[in-house]
């Protein structure tokens, strides 16, 4: 591979010529639109980052694969986070030096394209899930009378963190101090990409989902739990229903990746239409 700025010109294995590896701007939309084409809904949430972030920012770094002046691949580094996409088999070896030179700890995408990156990292975990979006609430909203309030307030986060805690599920994720929770999170109130609600029942916390990466129009839901002691009361759909209203009514998809075959069934009986399956290695 031969570098010359930030573009890197990759001869062909098969045939003559050469294909271009170069990072991508926010004047290269149109061709990373056309990679996408058809598939804009199904890949909005990634689509919706770039643009809010200009394809660029301390960081996010966006490369693309050009073959006969067409993109036909790209890889997005994100943070901790790098996502790639093809619509088709490729070499994947020609983003190894991007690799080697960026601070990731996990790659995802499309399961079956990511498959060709275990051969040169060194995985400690691979996962694979589901990847769905919701453009219509199928259920009537008038059907329920509850309403879901976002946390705003230290004792809100600190009733949150009390209930997070209760399970080994967040164990990984919360921290081991509580005010330093409460802390992290009312630093995050007016950060417009993230919100947690929550549904109370006689002043408990009875159910809780959050969202991440929320951009103009497109928002990740993540992290619904349901307080065990109120299981089995459909506490988690409702919110669910009312947080995806609230999110469509902003002119915002709200997407899910899951793996809980009780979370897939969940999700769909409310609208959810599933994309593809999906696949996360770990570093």
């Amino acid at each position: 591979m031969q570098e010359i700025g930030d573009i890197y010109r990759i001869p062909k294995k098969r045939g003559s010529g050469v294909n271009m590896l170069r990072q991508l701007y926010i004047e290269d939309d149109d061709h990373v639109l056309t990679l996408f084409h058809g598939k804009e809904l199904d890949f909005g949430f990634l689509l919706n980052e770039l643009l809010a972030n200009r394809y660029g920012g301390e960081k996010l770094k966006v490369y693309g694969e050009f073959e006969k002046g067409n993109l036909v691949s790209i890889l997005i580094n994100n943070g901790l986070n790098v996502s790639y996409f093809s619509n088709e088999n490729r070499d994947v070896d020609i983003y190894n030096k991007i690799l080697s030179a960026a601070s990731y700890t996990k790659i995802s995408g499309v399961h079956d394209m990511i498959e060709p990156f275990k051969s040169s990292l060194k995985i400690k975990e691979d996962v694979s899930s589901y990847l769905g979006f919701i453009q219509h609430v199928l259920v009537d909203p008038n059907s329920t009378n509850t309403q879901i309030h976002t946390l705003q307030s230290a004792e809100e986060w600190s009733q949150l963190y009390d209930l997070l805690a209760s399970t080994t599920e967040f164990s990984s994720v919360l921290p081991a101090s509580k005010s330093t929770y409460i802390s992290q999170q009312l630093l995050l109130i007016n950060d417009t990409t993230t919100r947690t609600c929550s549904l109370t029942l006689n002043g408990d916390m009875v159910a809780t989902a959050s969202t991440i990466s929320e951009y103009k129009k497109s928002a990740i839901i993540t992290g619904v739990y349901t307080n065990p002691l109120h299981r089995g009361r459909g506490f988690a759909r409702e919110v669910l229903i009312q947080l995806c209203l609230r999110l469509l009514k902003e002119g915002k998809v709200p997407y899910f990746f899951y793996n809980n075959p009780k979370a897939r069934s969940l999700y769909k009986t409310i609208g959810m239409v599933e994309v593809c399956k999906w696949r996360v290695l770990y570093k």
